[in-house]
């Protein structure tokens, strides 16, 4: 088999190669309107620790697993959507009918997890900036109740400590992306879903990443 190509070394159109990746992260969201999810995303990673969104993969029934690898030929290259994205890149995969996937063993070299975190700075930074969505990393200190808007929209207060923990100071905006973070070292990451009951203390990383309806949470941080 000839070697496979790297995520960055993709281009628009047809991929005939395969792609070795792992499977990292999944998340569904749905359209404006929806009360079911009706889309579904997954984020793979190579060897190189290259980051792309797999759009529509339920398309020609095939089946990803988190945390495996795969071999994935017969895809098609397209640009990234002008907003909402996962991550930063300019392109994504979609499958089709003859989308080949080969499940195969563990691969060392390719990390299951990989982020790039934003500083509470730079998420009040990105305030309506809706082409990427972010992540952000904090000690969960309290919340609220679920609160329902007269339209239906769940909202949800929390408040995260952040680097410096001895700090008074509180200040509250509105989370409107997430963006794909990296980790170095171990920490604790709160999510907020607004459709579950409230999330316990110290989370830590979640494997389904928030949908769209998440961006109506509320987010009080504390530096």
């Amino acid at each position: 088999m000839e070697p496979c190509r790297l995520l960055k070394k993709l281009t628009l159109g047809r991929g005939t190669r395969f792609i070795k990746v792992i499977i990292s992260r999944e998340w569904e969201g749905r359209k404006a309107g929806a009360t079911y999810a009706t889309t579904k995303t997954y984020i793979i990673i190579d060897e190189e620790v290259c980051f792309t969104p797999i759009g529509n993969p339920t398309s020609g029934r095939k089946s990803l697993q988190l945390g495996t690898v795969y071999l994935i030929s017969n895809y098609d290259v397209v640009p990234a959507p002008e907003t909402y994205r996962p991550m930063a890149g300019e392109y994504a995969i979609n499958f089709h009918q003859k989308t080949s996937v080969k499940k195969i063993g563990d691969v060392p070299a390719i990390p299951m997890f990989q982020f790039r975190l934003k500083t509470f700075e730079q998420a009040r930074a990105r305030l309506g900036d809706f082409v990427i969505l972010i992540d952000v990393v904090g000690k969960l200190k309290d919340y609220t109740d679920i609160q329902t808007t007269k339209s239906g929209k769940k909202s949800l207060d929390i408040v995260l400590s952040g680097e410096r923990l001895l700090s008074e100071r509180r200040e509250g905006f509105t989370v409107t992306e997430i963006e794909e973070v990296e980790m170095t070292k171990p920490t604790t990451i709160s999510r907020i879903d607004s459709g579950e009951d409230k999330p316990e203390h110290n989370l830590v990383p979640e494997t389904k990443e928030p949908s769209k309806r998440h961006l109506q949470n509320k987010i009080k941080t504390q530096d």
